[in-house]
């Protein structure tokens, strides 16, 4: 709380109003942020001018927050596209015996209990599933693997691996889009 005084605050109290050092409140003061309402010593500063800055200091951060945020967000996704579009080149295409094991895998997969690990796994190859591939398994199995996948990857508490999550997330997602291009398609 700042307090208010007919005659302002000391040096002091103005830097411990705005939690700093006494000399950014003199540089303050250079600049015209924060006004001094004495000539003599000890020097005084309005204690409105402090507020202002204070609560303009405040808006700014939460505002280069906000800006931190999405920088984080679309960092996040360019690597993810980087990553699907590097894995574009090498599709994997179906065969009688590797759709049985996919098969099979999603099924397993399915009743097992599901981790960020696990979907991080899946993601990685759901996303190079050719359009013929998808359509062999089954458009309908990997639709339900996809979204129980995003559920147990969202799931996650774990605050160290936020990245892995938000990746893999947009991998499935991503994925999910696709598959629902090539159902329409097909149609």
């Amino acid at each position: 709380m700042i307090p208010k005084e007919e005659e302002g605050l000391t040096i002091a109290e103005a830097a411990a109003a705005l939690g700093c050092c006494e000399r950014t409140i003199r540089r303050y003061t250079k600049r015209g942020l924060v006004v001094r309402v004495n000539t003599g010593r000890p020097a005084r500063y309005s204690a409105e001018s402090i507020a202002a800055v204070k609560g303009g200091m405040s808006s700014v951060l939460r505002h280069v927050a906000a800006i931190n945020a999405q920088l984080a967000e679309l960092t996040v996704r360019v690597s993810v596209l980087e990553t699907v579009f590097m894995a574009r080149g090498q599709l994997i295409e179906p065969t009688e015996r590797l759709v049985r094991d996919v098969s099979a895998a999603l099924l397993g997969a399915l009743q097992a209990p599901m981790t960020l690990d696990v979907a991080a796994d899946w993601a990685d190859d759901l996303t190079r599933y050719s359009p013929e591939m998808c359509k062999r398994v089954g458009y309908g199995h990997l639709d339900t693997l996809a979204r129980a996948l995003v559920y147990a990857a969202e799931s996650d508490t774990d605050g160290r691996r936020v990245s892995l999550r938000r990746i893999t997330v947009e991998q499935l997602r991503w994925f999910l889009a696709q598959l629902s291009g090539y159902q329409r398609q097909r149609r």
